[in-house]
């Protein structure tokens, strides 16, 4: 896990995904100082999202449209290294543009969003079996004989632990950015990442200030 080795499976994604996202802003006419900008750094952030999405071809958004050429060509679009890229991608794009502002909330951003996803896992992991409130063999008798004290304690302890434990599926599922692949844990390799990310947004706004009004169609 370093920035610069090249054997690092997240640095060779960042590396490619960087090198399409310059191509491709070059191709739409733009020009910059450095290695990257916000505007580079938002197209990668669109290539790195449509491989692990599971998209064929690179269509970004519509403020940083793709080529439409095949994304990222990985073994695993659910590979941690894709994942790590997104964090350090978004990061070094919100950095780039809001220059110390992003750089004070991007932290504040990263680590509250691996705590909520860590509340989210705890909730998620309280469901359980919801014990039966009549034991097995031995039915209701006429007089409405009632379980025992325990048996009932343990009953509404599963029913409320797996009711929260549905406010977890549910926001997760909802934070999801494929709805088909769970989200994926916090990590301290993904706070790296994302640190990083944040330092080089920091730099790419120390070379080119005022990012949009000065992100400008190099001319014939």
């Amino acid at each position: 896990m370093a920035k610069g080795d090249l054997s690092d499976p997240t640095w060779q994604v960042i590396t490619e995904a960087l090198k399409r996202a310059q191509d491709r802003a070059r191709a739409q006419g733009y020009e910059w100082n450095g290695p990257s900008c916000f505007y580079v750094s938002g197209l990668a952030l669109g290539l790195v999202m449509d491989t692990r999405n599971g998209f064929p071809n690179w269509i970004g958004g519509d403020k940083f449209k793709g080529d439409g050429r095949p994304v990222l060509q990985v073994a695993n679009r659910k590979a941690a290294e894709l994942a790590h890229a997104d964090h350090y991608f978004h990061t070094r794009m919100v950095s780039g543009l809001f220059s110390l502002a992003g750089g004070v909330a991007n932290p504040a951003a990263t680590y509250g969003y691996d705590a909520y996803k860590e509340a989210l896992l705890w909730l998620k992991s309280l469901r359980s079996p919801v014990p039966n409130l009549v034991p097995s063999g031995q039915p209701w008798d006429v007089m409405g004989q009632l379980p025992d004290a325990m048996r009932i304690a343990l009953f509404m302890r599963a029913s409320v632990a797996n009711a929260l434990a549905d406010v977890g599926d549910r926001w997760e599922m909802s934070r999801r950015e494929n709805p088909n692949a769970a989200m994926s844990p916090p990590t301290a390799e993904g706070r790296y990442w994302a640190n990083e990310g944040n330092l080089d947004g920091l730099g790419d706004n120390v070379r080119n200030p005022m990012q949009i009004p000065n992100l400008r169609k190099l001319q014939d």
